[in-house]
C-alpha cells in the first residue's frame, strides 16, 4: 500500500488503519487511512485528503507537483522524489514526449 512507504501501521480496524502521523511528532496512532477509499486523515494535525495531498504535505511541494509525482508513481511503481528535480517530473509526467 502506498502509505506503507512513509509509515507503519499500528494497528487494523475493518478496511481502517491507524499509524502516527509522519507529518508531525506524534505520541499516538492519530494518523487514520481508509483502505476502501484511500483517504488519510490525522487527528493531531487535522490534514487530510488522497494520496497527492500526502504527498504535497510530506514533500512539501505544489499540489500539481504532488499530482504528477502520484501519475509517476501509479506508473512506474515508485515516487521520483527525492533523487529527481521536481520540474523534471512534471515535463516528464504531464507534458510527455
Amino acid at each position: 500500500m502506498f502509505y506503507e512507504l512513509f509509515l507503519t501501521v499500528e494497528k487494523r480496524s475493518g478496511s481502517q488503519l491507524y499509524a502516527k502521523c509522519p507529518l508531525h511528532p506524534d505520541t499516538n496512532a492519530s494518523f487514520t487511512i481508509n483502505e476502501d477509499t484511500g483517504e488519510w486523515f490525522c487527528h493531531g494535525c487535522a490534514q487530510g485528503g488522497k494520496e497527492p495531498e500526502f504527498i504535497s504535505a510530506y514533500f512539501g511541494v505544489s499540489h500539481q507537483v504532488a499530482l504528477a509525482a502520484y501519475k509517476s508513481y501509479e506508473q512506474r511503481g515508485h515516487l521520483p522524489f527525492p533523487t529527481e528535480d521536481y520540474t523534471d517530473v512534471l515535463k516528464a509526467v504531464i507534458m510527455p514526449k
